[in-house]
């Protein structure tokens, strides 16, 4: 079984373009099988690929077991023959702990590559995060984009080469590994757990082990083909950024020291284009600080496409009102947020653009 999962990994590697032979590659190993699987995949290619690795296990400062657990991945690379670094965070109990474990994880560990010249930071996603990532955010209408899921490369150098392996295939190069380590008389690989992967309070273990099973029952590919439509997605919106982006500057003019857009080209582009040239539009506003809503979307196209007269509130002091055969974006000053155009926190305009 260790090698059917080294080939997906390494292929990978090569068709994502995640790094290239000779990188240096920091991991990010909580000990459980995901990130210890991960880990193990790549020392075993880096030799064929000439990779630099080092290892760095974050305690949270959450959970009385998580000292231990970070001493069994020091143990691992000690196994490993692989430098390992040990990371604690110090984090208040409240709302939202869970993002604020995420983002604060991500800059240690970032904070660290960048200590290190590592060229990537190498996490251990999976196809079935993947695919609960986009189900997810189907549940949540978060639109095309919202379809793109997990990217198995981000632009900061983050990079998830598990991606295209299911949890079932990581779980059985663990037992397999298992298995040969004891033959050969070496430590076992083995991986921690934690205990909040099966709390039913979080959504995506209430997706994991109650909605993806019922979806699987009646397409067993059901995986594989979410994780499809993510890669599928990636390349749509890409190639609706780069419309829109010609689109948008083909129609824009400054008009009396404002922005303003001919109705023509964007009347007659296809609608995924318009929409995205009105999509970066919005979020270039008020220096880029504007987060409109779907609803504000529909409503800016409509005045696209209906005549003079039109009025779009928008926010931060930003309304779009259609003149004539142009669009022009209108900056107010003074008065409330509110007779700005202000969104109020929680309503539905406040919710992220979707195309």
């Amino acid at each position: 079984m260790l090698a059917p999962l080294r080939s997906t990994v390494r292929a990978t590697i090569r068709r994502r373009g995640l790094f290239g032979r000779g990188a240096r590659v920091l991991v990010a190993c909580s000990g459980g099988p995901d990130s210890v699987v991960l880990t193990d995949v790549l020392v075993d290619l880096s030799a064929e690929l000439s990779l630099s690795l080092a290892v760095a296990s974050v305690d949270h400062g959450l959970r009385a077991e998580s000292p231990a657990e970070v001493e069994h991945v020091r143990a691992l690379c000690a196994g490993w023959g692989v430098p390992f670094h040990a990371l604690r965070l110090e984090l208040v109990r409240g709302p939202g702990l869970q993002a604020r474990a995420r983002e604060a994880r991500y800059a240690a560990l970032m904070a660290l590559r960048n200590e290190l010249s590592a060229d990537v930071l190498a996490v251990g996603h999976t196809r079935d995060d993947q695919a609960e990532t986009v189900l997810s955010r189907v549940l949540r209408g978060s639109g095309v984009r919202g379809l793109r899921g997990i990217w198995p490369s981000r632009p900061d150098q983050v990079v998830r080469p598990l991606i295209d392996c299911s949890r079932a295939d990581v779980l059985a190069h663990l037992s397999a590994r298992g298995t040969l380590a004891d033959q050969q008389g070496r430590n076992v690989l083995a991986a921690v757990r934690d205990p909040s992967n099966d709390d039913p309070a979080f959504e995506r273990v209430r997706l994991r082990h109650e909605t993806l099973p019922a979806l699987r029952a009646e397409d067993p590919e059901v995986l594989r083909h979410l994780a499809e439509l993510a890669d599928d997605a990636r390349d749509l919106v890409e190639l609706a950024e780069r419309g829109g982006a010609d689109l948008l500057a083909a129609a824009l003019e400054i008009v009396d020291g404002q922005r303003a857009l001919a109705v023509a080209p964007l009347r007659d582009a296809p609608r995924a284009l318009r929409r995205e040239a009105l999509r970066q539009l919005l979020t270039s506003a008020a220096g880029g600080t504007l987060h409109a809503g779907r609803a504000h979307l529909v409503e800016l196209e409509h005045a696209v496409l209906a005549g003079p007269g039109a009025h779009v509130l928008v926010g931060r002091g930003v309304s779009y009102r259609r003149e004539g055969h142009q669009l022009r974006e209108l900056q107010a000053t003074g008065g409330t947020e509110h007779e700005r155009g202000g969104l109020r926190p929680g309503s539905e305009e406040t919710t992220k653009l979707c195309i």
